[in-house]
């Protein structure tokens, strides 16, 4: 009977496979019978966070935690491409209510990688706002097809939602005929630009635009600056804001500040976490203290070095806040470079916030990574 169950399984498999718009996905089934997918052609795609429904939350083995991704950190995941069905859960309220051990988190399986995501091709035109009102919904019916029902289990967003930050239909990511394209570039993965706002005395360049330097003269130092736009905040978990180094003869700041936009002051004063370059080409630190010079010193820096503020989630409604200056040679988001200074108990959420001292100093190509 079991040899015979497992045979017509199979054919079942093949005849959907068939099927237009069908196929295995990396998350398995990409559509099946509760997702909708309209009409051809099937080019846009939504990208889901599902749950597997067979295998129960559970503390996380040692192996889990050295091959898993902590939920914190799936921005970052994203843009160093690092991927894994394991999910690490280690908020206090997910620990506590299964009794795991100091330190050991929660482990979640999900269907495709996380944070990736399971997808599923689709007309969005076509089927939003209805049958879909929005990418949530798609992802509770490939729920439903990726777990074999569950229909409780699978409304439960805590079980099926949207990806990191893919929170709508992504369009061209899939053939018209329905499959993931082969040169489909997940815009995720690239460190999003900062969106300049509150400018005082500064202009913006660049590709992006996300350049920031001051035009004009000033004799009373630091009052030229701008902070990233009201939304563009790193309001949970890890994340960092990262510039590159132009000229080395000019001092300015940039870093992160607790609260969102708007930020009328350009001055030093409401900074909380930044890196200051010095018109000596030297890397100190600027707080809301004041400055703060590293432990062993000012650091030398070079034109093409780029220097990062880090946000690491400490699970308590605070955050660790890490310093790093990375050598112009070492390229990519995976590169560490040398930690610089650490900071215990900073608050969310933190916005982008930088001041300038002298005409044409800039801070070159400022970008963001956070979950949003």
């Amino acid at each position: 009977m079991r040899d015979l169950i497992r045979k017509w399984s199979w054919l079942w498999v093949l005849a959907f496979l068939a099927l237009p718009n069908c196929a295995l996905e990396e998350g398995g089934l990409g559509t099946g019978t509760h997702v909708s997918s309209g009409t051809a052609p099937f080019s846009s795609a939504v990208f889901c966070d599902i749950e597997n429904a067979s295998v129960a939350r559970h503390c996380a083995s040692s192996e889990e935690v050295s091959t898993g991704i902590p939920l914190t950190q799936a921005a970052l995941a994203l843009v160093r491409s690092q991927s894994s069905p394991i999910g690490l859960d280690y908020s206090p309220a997910a620990t506590s209510a299964l009794g795991c051990g100091p330190g050991v988190p929660v482990a979640i399986t999900f269907r495709g990688a996380f944070p990736d995501g399971a997808n599923t091709c689709l007309n969005c035109g076509a089927v939003m706002p209805s049958p879909y009102p929005n990418a949530e919904a798609v992802c509770t019916d490939l729920c439903r097809d990726l777990n074999d029902g569950g229909d409780v289990f699978c409304a439960d967003t805590a079980h099926a939602h949207t990806s990191t930050n893919a929170h709508d239909c992504v369009a061209g990511a899939c053939t018209n005929a329905g499959a993931l394209r082969t040169d489909f570039v997940d815009g995720r993965r690239t460190l999003e630009p900062v969106i300049w706002v509150n400018q005082v005395d500064t202009t913006t360049s660049g590709p992006d635009n996300n350049t920031l330097t001051r035009s004009t003269e000033t004799i009373t130092g630091f009052n030229a600056g701008a902070a990233s736009k009201s939304d563009q905040t790193i309001a949970s978990g890890d994340g960092y804001v990262e510039f590159t180094a132009t000229e080395t003869d000019k001092a300015r700041v940039c870093g992160l500040s607790t609260g969102p936009s708007p930020d009328l002051d350009p001055s030093l004063t409401d900074v909380g976490y930044a890196i200051r370059l010095t018109a000596a080409a030297t890397v100190v630190l600027q707080e809301t203290s004041g400055i703060v010079t590293p432990a062993g010193g000012a650091l030398p820096y070079a034109t093409g070095d780029r220097l990062r503020v880090s946000v690491t989630d400490t699970h308590d409604g605070k955050a660790t806040i890490t310093y790093s200056l990375i050598p112009a040679a070492c390229s990519g988001p995976s590169c560490a470079g040398t930690t610089v200074r650490t900071v215990v108990g900073a608050s969310y959420p933190f916005r982008v916030d930088a001041s300038i001292k002298e005409l044409g100093g800039s801070l070159g190509d400022v970008r963001i990574v956070r979950i949003h």
